[in-house]
């Protein structure tokens, strides 16, 4: 199912920045597929959480990750 979101520039490298600690620290459990999609359903439950705390309507920005929905 594609999702229709968009990424900040420092999102995306903060992105590209956790992917490859994730690879520099894998195990042999580690599963791609399986650690991308959980990283990304915690990315859309933070960005859903200051969507709402920032009181966000602007469809545009309602489907934007930002740094901090990384980090945060």
């Amino acid at each position: 199912k594609k999702e229709k979101y968009t990424i900040s520039h420092n999102a995306y490298k903060e992105l590209k920045e956790v992917l490859k600690e994730a690879v520099k620290n894998k195990d042999k459990n580690f599963g791609n597929g399986r650690y991308v999609r959980k990283l990304f359903e915690n990315i859309k439950m933070k960005q859903a959480s200051r969507v709402i705390s920032d009181n966000i309507n602007e469809k545009k920005e309602v489907l934007k990750i930002t740094s901090d929905d990384i980090i945060g």
